[in-house]
């Protein structure tokens, strides 16, 4: 029953005593009843908490994305003042300041057959098989006897050859004609074979194709792309994307040039520069919340942050200290100090000076771009790992932090309904109590009229 529902039944009580009863049941129940404030108050502070605390976890995770957009590359942007017209390239791990002349001598193509003229493509040629080989192995299609062209060609793309098999209808000018074509997956073939490794027919019992010669069915031999480098470093690759042949740069081949063109690779200062402050951009943002979090300062409701927490705060002096990390101890630029990144003494925020930053990256920009690269000890593998120390699902600083502040949660949860059994509890004992106070007093006073009624009526007899 409910408190109001309790003291409707006793609002008839006190007739016998001199007691205002259900005055007295309300102000013993709502002594109890701080018990349950007390609590919620200090649920909602480590709600407070847990809410501040996911928003830092969220702040460690976007650091970790900023930096892993850096990974592969570093943060150094290198930019081309040319624009050739028979290739294209673009930059990745290794890249450095250089230039290269480049000459495309030829470009990689598919190997392509045709078949021989098909009059009529709904009849079908009867049962046989088509073997093709491809790079060294041979595939092997069964055609049956029910099989029309249409049905072929659908074999053929399902038989797992690296091949797409299309039937071209009525090709010819003013003529019905009609062909079966293969065209590879892939442009080249073995470097060290040769054009027909890419492709052949090597049988085909229902005549299909014209194999008694090669020439009679391949429509493209496949090619290999070749470059030749600075006049005299020949590259040939089956693909038109070189990745293997200059450190640190892709080269995609546009088309032939009978000379060479010239690549010029130089550092764009401005967007290596901003790239390094996006970084640090996220740094700061991860240390403000921590700052925030863990501030003392008069008037600061340490109830609702993390003021006394010493991990947040040891988390904290971590980013600040990045400032000062030697990742090369014997390089020119050992860390971010020697590039002109430093910490704030009292924030712990990193700032770049852009006159510093210059000169390191104009005096020895491939030993900057370590200071980032480096693996494991680099900048960019010590704030990935340092998310994973904070966020691991299972063992993470920060998880394990929330975890252990969504069980109070829970606890004070719990609380709050054993409190609020035990007051509804104790108010229905209460009443209970008074009620049997009340019939007493009223049996009393009832006695007592009874007594004074009989006395009246004796002194009136006498």
């Amino acid at each position: 029953m409910s408190s109001s529902g309790h003291l409707d039944i006793v609002k008839s009580m006190g007739v016998g005593s001199s007691f205002d009863t259900p005055k007295m049941i309300q102000g013993l129940v709502e002594a109890e009843r701080y018990k349950i404030t007390a609590v919620e108050k200090d649920k909602e502070n480590v709600e407070t908490k847990l809410s501040s605390l996911g928003t830092i976890i969220t702040s460690v995770q976007a650091l970790k994305t900023a930096f892993e957009a850096y990974e592969s590359m570093g943060p150094i942007t290198l930019a081309t003042s040319s624009n050739p017209a028979g290739f294209s390239v673009s930059a990745k791990q290794g890249a450095v300041e250089t230039n290269y002349d480049i000459q495309v001598d030829a470009l990689a193509k598919v190997a392509k057959a045709q078949s021989l003229n098909i009059a009529d493509t709904t009849t079908k040629p009867g049962a046989g098989t088509l073997d093709l080989d491809i790079e060294g192995q041979t595939y092997s299609i069964s055609i049956d006897a029910s099989d029309n062209y249409a049905a072929i060609v659908t074999k053929i793309n399902a038989s797992g050859a690296p091949v797409t098999a299309s039937l071209i209808t009525n090709a010819g000018a003013g003529a019905n004609e009609n062909y079966i074509t293969l065209t590879t997956a892939e442009t080249g073939f073995t470097t060290t074979g040769s054009a027909s490794d890419a492709l052949t027919v090597s049988a085909d019992t229902l005549g299909l194709f014209d194999i008694s010669t090669r020439a009679n069915y391949m429509s493209q031999e496949a090619t290999n792309a070749q470059i030749t480098v600075d006049g005299n470093l020949t590259f040939v690759r089956t693909s038109n994307t070189i990745t293997d042949a200059l450190p640190g740069l892709d080269v995609t081949l546009l088309k032939t040039t009978s000379s060479a063109e010239t690549i010029n690779l130089t550092i764009d200062a401005d967007s290596t520069q901003a790239n390094v402050q996006t970084m640090i951009d996220f740094i700061n943002d991860t240390i403000t919340l921590l700052n925030t979090e863990t501030d003392n300062s008069p008037g600061t409701d340490t109830q609702k942050t993390f003021a006394a927490d010493s991990t947040l705060k040891r988390l904290r002096r971590e980013l600040g200290r990045l400032a000062s990390k030697e990742v090369n101890p014997s390089a020119s630029i050992r860390g971010l100090m020697d590039m002109g990144v430093s910490s704030n003494a009292g924030t712990g925020n990193l700032t770049i000076d852009a006159t510093k930053f210059a000169k390191a990256l104009n005096d020895n920009s491939r030993e900057l771009n370590e200071v980032f690269t480096t693996a494991t000890n680099g900048i960019i593998d010590t704030m990935i790992d340092f998310e994973d120390d904070m966020n691991h699902t299972l063992d993470g600083i920060l998880t394990k932090k929330k975890a252990n502040l969504e069980d109070k949660v829970d606890e004070y949860d719990e609380k709050i309904l054993d409190l609020t059994d035990y007051i509804e509890n104790y108010e229905a004992r209460l009443l209970r109590q008074f009620t049997a106070m009340e019939e007493k007093v009223s049996a009393q006073n009832a006695m007592k009229s009874y007594i004074e009624m009989q006395m009246d009526l004796m002194k009136k007899d006498s």
